[in-house]
């Protein structure tokens, strides 16, 4: 009976495995607004982002300077 179940709700995350995901993202970044809150929430998803963004790409330091410098103009025009 248990075998059963669990089979069929692997079947299913292999099947919606976007919906899973997606879900249990969603219910992890719930749980961390309801907790620290809203801003420090999404600071700390920016820089998670950022990271992984800057982690993804191999950069040279006049890569590194160039976005630096984008970043801080568009803090300077606000």
């Amino acid at each position: 009976m248990i075998n059963e179940i669990i089979d069929k709700l692997i079947e299913y995350i292999k099947v919606n495995k976007g919906k899973v995901v997606g879900g249990f993202i969603g219910f992890l970044l719930s749980i961390l607004v309801l907790t620290i809150g809203f801003w420090k929430s999404s600071f700390i998803i920016s820089c998670t982002w950022i990271g992984c963004f800057l982690g993804k790409k191999s950069y040279s330091r006049e890569d590194i300077k160039e976005i630096f410098n984008r970043l801080t103009s568009l803090v300077r025009r606000n």
